[in-house]
């Protein structure tokens, strides 16, 4: 899995975020055309990111993060 954790701090959060949506719809335009057209989402995993950087993301436009410890479920 590719992850945009060192990227972020290179390049900030927004050309992050924009690198990774583009790298998302090259896969889109190449997936099979029989699949159905239904628009993936890009879940951030904040749980331990500052939050200046959570809200400089949401800034960016980013809306849907993800915080959830493996361990918390039970």
């Amino acid at each position: 899995m590719w992850r945009a954790g060192s990227m972020s701090a290179e390049l900030g959060v927004g050309c992050a975020l924009r690198a990774v949506n583009e790298r998302v719809q090259q896969a889109v335009a190449r997936r099979p055309r029989d699949l159905p057209a239904i628009q993936p989402r890009l879940v951030a995993v904040s749980k331990t990111k500052p939050a200046d950087m959570v809200i400089e993301a949401y800034g960016h436009g980013q809306r849907t993060f993800g915080e959830n410890y493996v361990r918390a479920l039970s």
